[in-house]
């Protein structure tokens, strides 16, 4: 069974040197993790309608997770927050790593990285109304592992992934 990794930064998506990580390894034929996989990137056209401005470029408080290659038999994927990010001329999004590599060393903390549309997972979006939207992957993870958002996230998770306004 295949599995991949996913670094989280559990605090605030500032710095990644401010944030505390936590590595969780789920199996990539999960049923819960496909189905919020898919659920994200259905929801992640609207997603882009409300948080890309007219120059490319994501508000404040937008952040995508991207997965990429490691080369590691056990872990053949890790899977990384970006924020901030923007849309490149070419269709790809480039984007500052919210984490450090474990099984890669591609992805640097703090450091911008360049990736395509089809490595992206999920998204996120706190737009600073006390409430992380958006994190359909983060929300199995944590359920999986009895984890608090709060606790972990320094907010909750909101009622529903998609903000109502947004439908």
């Amino acid at each position: 069974m295949k599995r991949f990794a996913i670094a989280l930064s559990l605090l605030a998506w500032t710095s990644a040197a401010q944030a505390e990580e936590k590595i969780f390894a789920m199996a990539s034929d999960d049923p819960a993790m496909m189905a919020a996989t898919e659920e994200a990137l259905a929801t992640l056209p609207v997603f882009m309608d409300h948080v890309i401005g007219p120059r490319g470029i994501a508000k404040e408080g937008a952040v995508l997770k991207a997965c990429v290659e490691t080369g590691d038999a056990e872990h053949p994927s890790e899977c990384f927050w970006f924020s901030p990010f923007l849309l490149l001329p070419d269709g790809k999004i480039a984007g500052m790593s919210l984490n450090e590599g474990v099984y890669t060393d591609k992805v640097k903390a703090d450091a911008p990285f360049a990736f395509g549309r089809e490595q992206v997972i999920d998204w996120g979006w706190r737009p600073g109304d006390g409430k992380a939207w958006g994190e359909y992957t983060t929300r199995v993870i944590f359920e999986a592992q009895g984890a608090d958002a709060e606790a972990l996230l320094g907010l909750p998770f909101s009622e529903t992934p998609l903000p109502p306004e947004w439908k």
